[in-house]
């Protein structure tokens, strides 16, 4: 009976409900609105400051809805775009073919969206919002750190939200999503990289530690707690260059955010150190590439292989080196 009645009924989120993150240079500002109730909570200082006490309401909260971290203004480089009004069907691609020009930094090292801002019978105003992925990365850290998920990063154009980057998510409609091969295979990744990270690192350290158990047995247990000290150490520094590979889920979210509608990914993996490859599903292969290469974190893309098909679409396999 209960899951008849609309989610507000229920005591669920609804579409109205939301949580966000303000970021400001000496502030931080939660906003939250719930059952039609809004909240605001402002503590009086920067986020890498932010106390034990926020961070649990932050965790609390994050349990209901997924937050919304708008950065701070400081940190979105808005730039103004002009394109000619028959460009409109198609105006993530053409930017996308222009953003190396526009952004200051190069296009693996920035996340952007943009919004509309006018048009006429002949050109369309647009205004591009890019952020440094270090910058965000360095704010997901904290959310890591914390073990909550990370945001869904914002930037405000006027009255217009843009979203610069997306966690994750595996929605309720999973199973009826186009896109549930990348998700599934997303899963999967996830799960063994802990275990491969952990393996290499050992495989890497094996030698050291059967020198430090002989040098235990020579001098005696004195020494045991130091060889303990060294194993960790040795394991940390062999592991260390493999958190430095780019995350496989935000890999496979850039796939299923900038492959055209009609395209899609039949297979992907990534091994220990970075290579990711996949294989792609296109109706029109030029267009896929253009659009795959303004996927800012795949970057040094290449095809490796090209495989028959039985119909006019392209089926290709691709590396990413890291």
């Amino acid at each position: 009976m209960r899951a008849m009645l609309p989610a507000g009924l229920q005591g669920l989120p609804t579409e109205r409900d939301r949580f966000d993150i303000l970021l400001d240079a000496d502030s931080v500002t939660i906003e939250t609105i719930a059952g039609g109730e809004a909240k605001r909570m402002v503590q009086n200082c920067a986020f890498e400051e932010m106390d034990e006490e926020s961070w649990e309401q932050i965790a609390a909260l994050a349990q209901v809805q997924q937050p919304r971290l708008f950065l701070d203004s400081k940190d979105v480089l808005q730039i103004p775009v002009i394109l000619p009004r028959a460009s409109a069907g198609q105006l993530r691609s053409a930017l996308a073919l222009q953003i190396s020009a526009l952004s200051p930094l190069k296009p693996e090292y920035i996340v952007w969206d943009f919004a509309e801002a006018a048009r006429n019978e002949k050109e369309i105003h647009l205004v591009v919002a890019i952020a440094r992925i270090a910058r965000i990365e360095k704010i997901e850290s904290h959310f890591f750190d914390q073990a909550l998920m990370p945001p869904t990063f914002c930037a405000r154009i006027d009255e217009h939200i843009v979203t610069l980057r997306r966690p994750l998510e595996i929605k309720n409609t999973f199973f009826d999503s186009k896109d549930k091969k990348i998700l599934a295979a997303a899963a999967l990744m996830l799960a063994t990289i802990p275990v491969t990270t952990i393996a290499v690192a050992e495989l890497l350290t094996s030698l050291n530690i059967a020198r430090a158990e002989r040098l235990e047995q020579d001098l005696g247990p004195k020494l045991a707690q130091e060889k303990q000290i060294r194993q960790e150490e040795m394991v940390r520094r062999a592991a260390a260059p493999l958190y430095h590979i780019p995350s496989a889920s935000n890999r496979l979210e850039s796939l299923a955010r900038y492959l055209p509608d009609s395209d899609w990914t039949v297979a992907s993996s990534q091994s220990a150190d970075g290579r990711f490859e996949f294989v792609a599903d296109m109706a029109d292969r030029d267009a896929a590439e253009v659009a795959l290469q303004a996927a800012p974190i795949i970057r040094n893309i290449r095809p490796a292989e090209e495989i028959p098909t039985e119909n006019l679409r392209a089926r290709v396999r691709y590396e990413v080196r890291p």
